[in-house]
């Protein structure tokens, strides 16, 4: 088993129907836990922030500056035998959307549960 902790940082630009353009910048963060040969990952989801930027569009326009979204939380090996994922709160000013969706699964597991968690995700 191997266990690594994985931050994707993305950036993309886009138009809305209006014409108006965006940046959007992305920051994913996942504990990655591969298990046997093949080697099969599962990602648990740590952290997520999002910034929606308007770019400048004319000589002296300044654009516009969004604000960050982003929720976070910790993660360590613990439990009563250590064989265990222990995930810490999840904080941030998008924490109570986060805490809606992922707060059904419990702060501990095994790492034999990881395949069969709510909101864990197999890597291709």
């Amino acid at each position: 088993m191997h266990l690594f902790d994985l931050n994707l940082k993305s950036t993309r630009a886009y138009q809305d129907e209006s014409y108006q353009m965006f940046e959007e910048r992305n920051e994913l963060g996942a504990l990655l836990t591969c298990f046997g040969a093949p080697m099969v990952c599962y990602g648990t989801p740590l952290a997520l922030s999002t910034v929606t930027d308007q770019p400048p569009m004319a000589p002296g326009d300044k654009g516009k500056k969004g604000k960050k979204e982003s929720w976070s939380r910790t993660w360590k090996i613990g439990g009563r035998n250590k064989m265990q994922v222990v995930l810490g709160p999840i904080t941030g000013n998008a924490a109570k959307a986060a805490k809606a969706v992922m707060d059904t699964d419990p702060k501990e597991f095994h790492f034999g549960e990881v395949p069969s968690r709510a909101h864990t995700v197999r890597a291709k």
